[in-house]
């Protein structure tokens, strides 16, 4: 996951997954959910629970490869992407755009 830039649509069924754990919707049964899922993902100082949305886990993973990219071009990986880049595109090398969205 951390390598990998998440569809919308795969990190909103992990939060639905998890919404499900949380709240015991299972085998087709509802419960009544008495907190909006946005407060359970405030942090513990704003008096949530503390958890994270997916999108802003993935993003938030995504702007740390690119940080690396940027701040630290002797890692091995970072060497890895600049030259697949590179072969991708022989003009320039460049990181690959999922990374920046």
């Amino acid at each position: 996951m951390q390598m990998v830039h998440l569809p919308r649509k795969v990190c909103d069924d992990i939060d639905h997954i998890c919404r499900s754990i949380l709240w015991g919707d299972f085998d087709d049964r509802k419960n009544i959910h008495v907190v909006v899922w946005d407060e359970i993902c405030r942090p513990k100082e704003k008096r949530g629970l503390g958890l994270r949305k997916m999108r802003d886990v993935n993003d938030t993973f995504m702007m740390k490869n690119c940080w690396s990219i940027l701040t630290q071009p002797q890692k091995l990986w970072v060497k890895v992407v600049y030259r697949m880049a590179s072969e991708a595109d022989q003009t320039e090398t460049r990181v690959p755009e999922y990374w920046i969205r």
